[in-house]
Parts: C-alpha cells; sequence; structure tokens
C-alpha cells in the first residue's frame, strides 16, 4: 500500500449520502444548572455566533430556578439537554434514563475554603467544625473522598444550609465554605482576606463536572440532534476560551442576573479553561474508567442504593450495538429494499472482495451495521478511490463504508463520526538507524 493510501485511511467513516440538516430550525431547550456566569459561556458563544443555527438548531438556553428537579425533567424529556456534576451518576440510581455526552470539567471546580484567621489550615482541622454546604456539594465525592482520606470523620462535621454568601465565612457564621475555585478566591482577594484553599484534585480526587447530559429516549428518537447539540456546544466553548475577553462582554452585557463585573467574568474563564484542560488537550473527553472510579467511590461509601450499567450512562457513538437512528433516517431506510455500498477491492487488511464477499476489518463493521439496520447491503467493487468516490457522489451507489472528510466532499456527502482511528507509525529495521528526514523515505524500497 502506497504512503498516500495510508494517509486516506487514517479516519474511517460510514457514509449515508442523504441530507444531514433540515431546512428547519429544531428548536431545543438546554437547563443552566445555575444562575448567569462564565460557567456557562459556551453555550451562550454556540447561540450568539449562530453555531446552533448553522446547524439547523434553535436553542433556548434555560435560566435556573431554585426548586427544578432538573434531571427528571431531562429523563421525563421535558427539557432536552441540562448541565450537571458528578452527582449525576446517583441520578441514574433513580431509575432516571439520562446519559452523559460530555465532561467539560476534568476537575471538580468545587472546593472548600477558610480564612488564615480562623486556624484551620488542614483538613484535620475540621473536626466539629462548621461547613456550609448545598446539598449537591455535601454529597459529591469528591469533596467527601477528600475528607475521608485525611481520617476525618464525615459525622464530627456540622453542616449548615448554604446562603451563597461570601461574607458568611468572614463574619464567622461558619468555620469552612463550599465554593467555586473560579470565584470565591477572586471574592476574598478584592476584600484582602487571606485565606486556605482545600482542593480535591490536590488529593488525588480529580473528579468530573459539568457535563452535558440528555435522555436515552432524545438520543434514540433523534440522534443528529443529540450529535449537532454537542458539536455545536464544543465549538462554542472552544470560541470563549480563545476569546475571554469578547465572551466576558456578552455574558456582562445579556446574560448578567447576577450582576458580575467584567473582572470577575474574565477571572472566572481563566479558572475554568484550566479546569477543561486538566491533564488533557481533548475538550469534553469523558473516560470510562475515570466514570467507574468516581461510581466506585460512591458505592465505597454506601451511596448506591441500586447498580446502574455505566456502559448506558456515558454516550459512545462508537459502540454499534447501540447505534440508532433519527425520524428522518428510519423513513430512508423504509424506502430502501437493499442499501448498494462502494467498495475497493485489493486493499487489506481494510478490504478486498474475495469469493464475492467483502473482507477485512472494515467489513466487519459493516456486517454489524447490516445486522442492525435489517436490510441487505449490495457490493459494488470499483477499481479505485476514484471511482469509489465518482459513484457516490453520482449515486450509484448508497454508502462509502471508509473516507477522508474534507470540505469539498462535505458539499457531496454526510459525515458520521469516526468509528476507528489508526495511529500508522513508521518502522525501520533494528540494524538501521532512525529515519530524520522524511525526504529519506524516497529513498526505501518499500517491498522489502
Amino acid at each position: 500500500m502506497n504512503f498516500s493510501k495510508l494517509i486516506k485511511s487514517l479516519f474511517l467513516f460510514f457514509i449515508f449520502t442523504t441530507s444531514l440538516y433540515s431546512e428547519n430550525l429544531k428548536k431545543i431547550t438546554i437547563q443552566l444548572s445555575w444562575f448567569d456566569q462564565f460557567q456557562f459561556a459556551g453555550y451562550y458563544m454556540a447561540k450568539e455566533k449562530g453555531f446552533y443555527k448553522e446547524l439547523g438548531l434553535d436553542v433556548e438556553i434555560k435560566p435556573f430556578e431554585f426548586g427544578i428537579d432538573i434531571p427528571k425533567e431531562v429523563s421525563d424529556g421535558k427539557i432536552d439537554f441540562a448541565v450537571g456534576r458528578e452527582t449525576l451518576i446517583l441520578e441514574r440510581t433513580k431509575n432516571r434514563n439520562i446519559v452523559a455526552l460530555y465532561a467539560l470539567f476534568q476537575a471538580t471546580p468545587l472546593i472548600l475554603i477558610s480564612t488564615k484567621e480562623s486556624g484551620i489550615n488542614t483538613i484535620n482541622d475540621f473536626s466539629n467544625k462548621k461547613i456550609m454546604t448545598t446539598i449537591d456539594d455535601s454529597s459529591e465525592v469528591s469533596l467527601k473522598a477528600m475528607i475521608i482520606s485525611n481520617k476525618v470523620k464525615v459525622e464530627d462535621l456540622n453542616f449548615l444550609k448554604h446562603t451563597h454568601n461570601i461574607n458568611d465565612l468572614l463574619n464567622k457564621n461558619t468555620d469552612v465554605i463550599s465554593a467555586y475555585i473560579s470565584k470565591a478566591p477572586f471574592q476574598l482577594n478584592q476584600k484582602s482576606v487571606e485565606y486556605n484553599i482545600f482542593d480535591p484534585k490536590h488529593f488525588g480526587f480529580d473528579m468530573y463536572s459539568d457535563m452535558l447530559y440528555t435522555s436515552e429516549n432524545l438520543i434514540n428518537r433523534d440522534l443528529n440532534a443529540v450529535l449537532l447539540f454537542k458539536k455545536a456546544s464544543l465549538k462554542g466553548w472552544e470560541y470563549a476560551y480563545s476569546n475571554i475577553q469578547e465572551s466576558a462582554d456578552l455574558i456582562y452585557k445579556k446574560y448578567n442576573s447576577e450582576k458580575l463585573t467584567k473582572a470577575e467574568l474574565i477571572y472566572e474563564g481563566r479558572e475554568l479553561k484550566k479546569l477543561s484542560y486538566f491533564k488533557t488537550a481533548n475538550l469534553g473527553e469523558i473516560k470510562k474508567d475515570k466514570i467507574q472510579r468516581i461510581y466506585d467511590l460512591y458505592n465505597l461509601m454506601g451511596l448506591i442504593d441500586t447498580p446502574i450499567d455505566l456502559e448506558k450512562f456515558v454516550f459512545d457513538l462508537n459502540n454499534l450495538k447501540n447505534l440508532t437512528f433519527s425520524e428522518s433516517e428510519l423513513k430512508y431506510l423504509e424506502k430502501k429494499d437493499t442499501l448498494s455500498m462502494c467498495v475497493i477491492p485489493n486493499a487489506m487488511p481494510y478490504s478486498d472482495i474475495k469469493n464475492d464477499e467483502f473482507v477485512g476489518f472494515v467489513a466487519d463493521y459493516m456486517h454489524l451495521i447490516e445486522e442492525k439496520i435489517k436490510k441487505p447491503i449490495k457490493l459494488i467493487p470499483t477499481q479505485s478511490w476514484a471511482e469509489s468516490l465518482k459513484f457516490a457522489a453520482d449515486r450509484k451507489c448508497d454508502i462509502l463504508p471508509s473516507a477522508v472528510w474534507t470540505e469539498e466532499r462535505d458539499d457531496i456527502f454526510s459525515f458520521t463520526k469516526p468509528y476507528l482511528n489508526i495511529p500508522f507509525v513508521l518502522l525501520t529495521k533494528s540494524d538501521t538507524s532512525f529515519i530524520n528526514n522524511i525526504t529519506q523515505l524516497s529513498h526505501i524500497d518499500s517491498s522489502k
């Protein structure tokens, strides 16, 4: 296989050539988990910059209100999307069919703070002290694990109802207060108050927070809307973090029910950006092993009443067993007795046709899809990649089992998310020096 074919095979997609977008904007709702602040800048910017509209979505951002059972509203289909913390795992144990799409913060912004004046300088000083938290804060395993790991018993703490007023710490109405690292330190610095921060990630408990989630029902009913909303939201967050000043200006002018200053918003944006890229370069990354660790900690503390299937809690489009279709895709399939697929032979281990049978690991994925859609897929052999592209553009085949995205092709085809990424490397013999100059490749005999 030549070098250009290797590059073309880096990302494999299966493609339906039906239109992905609707001419009419689809109405979508997202419920915020708290009052207006930079914590939701990505959603504001996605709306204001037209990222949602570009993908056919008309998004309503619903402001936070006390008393709303947000996970239940999402599970019941009254709200399409919402933002939630690690405690969503506990909500899933209540038979709420919520699914996490991504985790914006790779470590929780939630911390505990004491003043230097209080003399509470370590977690060991917490015993018999007053700690002001919300119900969600006190339930977060990141805080509990941090406290318990320092051999302090939770039952020895006096929890107070949160007033959300930092002055209660200064007036000694509480000894310790839960707060966001992106907000409280700024407020205390403005007041010239010295303080101690107790941050879970410094104790090894870097739990997820601000997960975007939806319901299984919406995923099953309209997968395209879920994928498009996720894509536009992440684009909004990328823009917000790349343009913190502009985003702060917008929030200050249009989304400022809390009357925050621009300086507060800029400080918050910079701190949250650190958490979003904590130990990762992938915005919104959510790993199942980390979710498993959070679940195990909750279970260890006796907070899991009913075991849950984490495979269903974390959205994974790559898991073809859970492949779902939108209403428009289902209608398209209903009209087709068979689907035709262009296949390039002699391209193993990716694809080939032997004895009229499609083989190769691309074929393995397509066999799974064939089983799912309950429609036979007719093979149309082509002589080259260029011919496959032309056949698909001319509607001589419905599917290309593998393709590389380009802007030009985006005008013709609808691309799915990659279902396989192949990390290619270059090898030399053990007795040959390492190739340092790419121009040396032209002198290598690839047949040996």
